[in-house]
């Protein structure tokens, strides 16, 4: 009888963060992915992956000692270290930053604090991870096997590089919103947005200075609420002719 196949090997993961609260929400994000050893700076976090490397590295950006792309840096610089993949953990969201990370190597930059899912973080672990992993597979040759295994990493891959464009666009998004209602709340122009029937649902300072109110007195109350009657007559009349013609009130 042939010996029995001993059991497989987890991958080894380690994460570099001196937050104590971002390792153990990682740790319970990757829980039965793999083995998890963590380190709370970045020289500990290289002499841990020298004395034993990983198989994946999950990396803060800013830390104390030593930041994230130091860290990197020296782990591509190492022959031993430079095939690791380095996802990069943070709460960074911009350009400049996730470009820096992947000139120096690091398999993914996101920021996964600023939007991206928990759920996310674990497909993309276990994308890199391999999964089903490496040593699932059988030492003879199998087509159907490796086709497969190669169609569900393809599968992984394609859902992770959709979650990833769905977040950049969703902080793009989120940036376009910021810049335009900066811009509603500054500019010295009046600026307000009624309902069909003419109640107020929002407006800008200018037109709280007009009116010398707060919004919590304007919205939700309509133009006879705030003016008298000959103003909101007027206002009214604006409204209907700037309103987009009804069907019913189109000639025949």
């Amino acid at each position: 009888m042939s010996a029995p196949a001993s059991a497989p090997t987890l991958p080894r993961l380690l994460i570099i963060d001196d937050d104590i609260t971002s390792i153990q929400l990682l740790k319970n994000i990757l829980k039965g992915q793999g083995q998890i050893f963590f380190a709370t700076s970045g020289t500990d976090g290289l002499s841990r992956a020298q004395a034993q490397p990983p198989d994946l590295i999950l990396l803060d950006a800013e830390m104390p000692d030593m930041n994230g792309f130091e860290v990197c840096a020296t782990l591509k610089a190492d022959a031993r270290l430079a095939d690791i993949p380095v996802l990069f953990v943070t709460s960074h969201t911009d350009i400049k930053s996730e470009t820096r990370a992947l000139q120096l190597g690091a398999a993914l930059f996101g920021g996964f604090w600023s939007g991206m899912s928990t759920a996310a973080l674990g497909a993309l672990v276990a994308t890199y991870c391999y999964i089903p992993p490496y040593y699932a597979l059988p030492l003879e040759f199998n087509a159907s096997i490796v086709f497969g295994t190669l169609v569900y990493l393809l599968n992984e891959l394609i859902v992770c590089s959709a979650i990833v464009s769905m977040h950049r666009f969703h902080l793009k998004a989120r940036e376009q919103y910021v810049e335009l209602h900066t811009l509603i709340q500054t500019i010295p122009e009046m600026i307000w947005l009624k309902d069909p029937q003419g109640i107020y649902l929002k407006c800008n300072p200018a037109f709280e200075r007009l009116l010398g109110r707060f919004d919590t007195d304007i919205i939700g109350r309509s133009d006879q609420d705030l003016f008298n009657a000959e103003v909101a007559a007027m206002l009214r009349r604006k409204d209907e002719s700037a309103s987009p013609e009804r069907p019913a009130d189109r000639p025949r």
